[in-house]
Formats: C-alpha cells, structure tokens, sequence
C-alpha cells in the first residue's frame, strides 16, 4: 500500500508539472515538445495502473491491449481517454482530457486503498 501512495502522489505532482509543461508547448507550437511531455504524463499513468493491478510493467508495446486484457482495475474510460487524447495531440490539445484521466486514476486509486 505504501507503494500504491507513493506512486499516487508521484502522480499527482508530475501531472500538475506535465500540465504546464504541455501548456507552454501548446502555445509556443512546439510539437516535439508536446509529444515528449504527453508521452512522459502516458508513461507514470501507466505505471500507476500497473501497480495497482500488482503487475510488473510488461514494456512498451500494446500497453492499451495487455491493460484490457490483463489487468481487473482500470480507470473509467481508459481506453477512450487515451484514444481522445492522442486524436487532438496537435490538432487543438484538449487539456479536459488530461485532467478527466488524472480525476478517474485517482478515484481508482483512492477506491483501492
């Protein structure tokens, strides 16, 4: 359980530092930048998931599918999230989505300790 807060709050302090790291990209029209930050906010998500789900991180590939398939706790609109966030990446950043996934981790979260 340690652990699992630990990483909670990691979480917690990354996404307020990725929100503003992607804000800034967003508006200079950085888009090497805004993928890097998105991909590094993916990245502790991830993480979170698979230690809640008491798994070791499998690597990079297929995370979506090995998640639907293998793991039992899983944010609400895991899948879509994800999907809606890559879809508008450069097209108009949606930061609602970023912050609808932070929000359903942590209840996740809080819901399993």
């Amino acid at each position: 359980e340690r652990e699992i807060q630990a990483l909670k709050d990691k979480q917690k302090a990354e996404k307020d530092s990725y929100d503003k790291q992607i804000k800034k990209a967003v508006q200079r029209n950085d888009i090497v930048s805004i993928c890097h930050r998105t991909t590094a906010y993916i990245e502790s998500y991830f993480d979170v998931i698979f230690a809640l789900n008491r798994m070791t991180h499998p690597g990079e590939k297929r995370l979506v599918d090995i998640c639907k398939n293998k793991c039992s706790l899983l944010p609400k609109n895991f899948e879509s999230n994800i999907t809606r966030l890559y879809q508008n990446m450069y097209t108009g950043y949606d930061f609602t989505v970023l912050e609808e996934m932070y929000t359903n981790l942590k209840e996740l979260v809080d819901a399993t300790l």
